[in-house]
């Protein structure tokens, strides 16, 4: 593959190693035909090219980007929220920057992966650290403190989840069409919150690497204390 900069003819890594790149076709054919998992298949691409180029390799395979690599302890690889990271038990827990759900581990923010003896975590750039102690899951009751807000989005401060104040606060989103179940299209956000106001709502999703993704569609929920 070649492109044009100014006139200059440049390479890509693929025009340089194309008997690596047929062999890596063929080899994908071959896994695609045994395996049925994406899963399987990355592990498959992994373990072949270790053999034959040495290490090492990350494979990621799918829409949905599993994937196949090997970190040693205290070594680091980059996670998206929701990425999987291994599963929760006696031996292997859930640090800062994940949560546990159906007995697997988590990532809850896009950041860099990291193993120290039996706890995985994961540590936002800028070393951005976020509560240890408790880490938001789906549908957890929050209490927050709204920053700013627009036309279709209100921002907020997530100060408490579950009854207990956060050491910091985590980043919330609330969406418009999160805000109630009804008659969505009729919400003006400029009426029903400010900037100051205490709002409870539930976690809806992880989010992005940014916010948490809150809903306050429920009973119960919406705000509980208006700025002065």
């Amino acid at each position: 593959m070649t492109s044009r900069d100014n006139n200059k003819q440049l390479e890509t890594d693929m025009d340089e190693h194309g008997d690596m790149k047929s062999d890596v076709l063929m080899q994908a054919s071959i896994a695609m035909e045994q395996y049925t998992e994406e899963k399987d298949i990355s592990k498959h691409l992994k373990l072949w090219l270790e053999e034959k180029y040495g290490p090492t390799w990350h494979c990621i395979v799918g829409s949905e980007y599993k994937m196949s690599f090997t970190c040693e302890k205290m070594e680091m690889a980059m996670v998206l929220p929701g990425q999987r990271l291994g599963v929760a038990s006696s031996t292997t827990e859930a640090g800062e920057g994940t949560y546990v759900l159906n007995g697997s581990i988590f990532a809850s923010v896009a950041g860099t992966s990291t193993t120290t003896g039996n706890k995985i975590s994961v540590v936002r750039p800028h070393k951005k650290h976020i509560a240890t102690e408790y880490v938001l899951q789906l549908d957890d009751t929050v209490v927050c403190k709204v920053t700013k807000l627009s036309t279709t989005q209100v921002f907020m401060d997530i100060l408490s989840v579950r009854g207990v104040v956060l050491r910091e606060p985590f980043a919330g989103t609330l969406r418009k069409e999160d805000v109630r179940p009804t008659d969505i299209d009729k919400i003006v956000m400029e009426e029903l919150f400010r900037p100051g106001d205490v709002v409870k709502a539930a976690v809806l999703s992880m989010g992005d690497s940014r916010a948490y993704y809150l809903s306050t569609a429920k009973p119960g929920l919406g705000v509980i204390q208006l700025k002065q």
